[in-house]
């Protein structure tokens, strides 16, 4: 019995050479194929570089304005938070002493603030990811039918290449 994933992969170039190969149906020279193909190929690669080098400066920036406003709200002398320490101290009683106890509650309390600033971040990137979607959406349905196609341009250029020689 054959894994379903690995069929898929196996699959995955000769359906997107064909999808390529269906996109520049108009191109006939060889030359011109392999043109478009690289030209494809490093649009692709080059987006996504962009994308992951975007998506990671978003999230850290958002991350850290996320940790400065929660960590704001957290004082010393809040009930709240003064509770909280005392329940992780109590926590970390048996295994260390009172002020490395009070110290393991505070710097868990931190990673709490960080995990939540974080939580924060993630759910933000993915709004900013709708957000591009659908602002490229609207750009691409402003976009209408070129008015020549490429068959009528190359033939356009080989008859005013024909009527140029001497």
């Amino acid at each position: 019995m054959t894994d379903p994933d690995v069929n898929t992969h196996d699959t995955h170039p000769a359906v997107t050479t064909h999808a390529l190969l269906g996109v520049a149906g108009g191109l006939t020279r060889p030359a011109d194929v392999l043109i478009f193909a690289g030209f494809y190929q490093v649009t692709r690669l080059f987006g996504g570089e962009m994308g992951s080098t975007f998506m990671g400066h978003f999230i850290a920036v958002r991350e850290e304005f996320h940790s400065t406003i929660a960590g704001l709200n957290v004082q010393l002398g809040n009930r709240l938070n003064n509770s909280r320490l005392l329940g992780l101290q109590h926590g970390f009683d048996p295994h260390s002493t009172g002020l490395t106890a009070m110290g393991r509650a505070a710097e868990v309390l931190w990673l709490k603030v960080r995990q939540q600033a974080y939580t924060l971040a993630i759910s933000e990137s993915f709004i900013l990811l709708v957000t591009c979607c659908v602002a490229c959406l609207v750009v691409v349905s402003f976009i209408s039918k070129a008015l020549t196609q490429y068959r009528r341009v190359t033939a356009r250029q080989w008859r005013l290449n024909e009527n140029s020689a001497p």
